[in-house]
Order: structure tokens, then sequence, then C-alpha cells
């Protein structure tokens, strides 16, 4: 069986709260940089978790990991096998 990774972290769903909104607009506008800058910015944005102790981050990436699994099962996010996803790490670090 082939390993599936989620090709976007925020499900396309209506959102009512002015936050979540805001966070999917600028969670489109980041998918539309180029690669290499949403790289960079995924670098920051993860450095900037590194101020949270462990317990705080082991919960942060666990509702992650849940939202995610539930927007694939739901249909609202599509999967890439994880072979390619591996590649496409592999070539933008060559």
């Amino acid at each position: 069986m082939t390993a599936t990774v989620p090709t976007t972290a925020i499900p396309r769903l209506l959102c009512y709260d002015p936050i979540m909104r805001k966070l999917q607009a600028l969670t489109q506008e980041a998918l539309h940089l180029p690669l290499e800058d949403r790289a960079r910015l995924a670098e920051r944005l993860l450095e900037s978790l590194d101020d949270l102790s462990e317990r705080e981050l082991e919960k942060v990436w666990g509702e992650e990991a849940v939202s995610r699994v539930e927007a694939y099962e739901a249909g609202l996010i599509d999967a890439l096998p994880a072979e390619e996803v591996h590649e496409e790490i592999r070539r933008v670090l060559r």
C-alpha cells in the first residue's frame, strides 16, 4: 500500500470564523508562491514553533494530523503518493 500525504493543510471548507477565513486566504496566497519561497516560509513558520514547550508542540502537531486525516477522509483535500512528495523534496534540496 502506498502512503499518501495531503496536498494542503487547510480543507476547502466554508468558514464563518474571521480568523479562519484570514488563515485560509493567507494559505491560498502562500500556495501560489514559487516553491523555493514556500519552502522558506515553511521554515520560518516552523522556527516560530521553537518557543513552544514539547507538550504544546505535540498538541499542535497532533491536532494538525487529526485535521488533515479528517479532511482527507471527507474528500476535502487530495493526497499524493509519498514517493512523489519525497522526490519533490529531494529535487528542491539539490
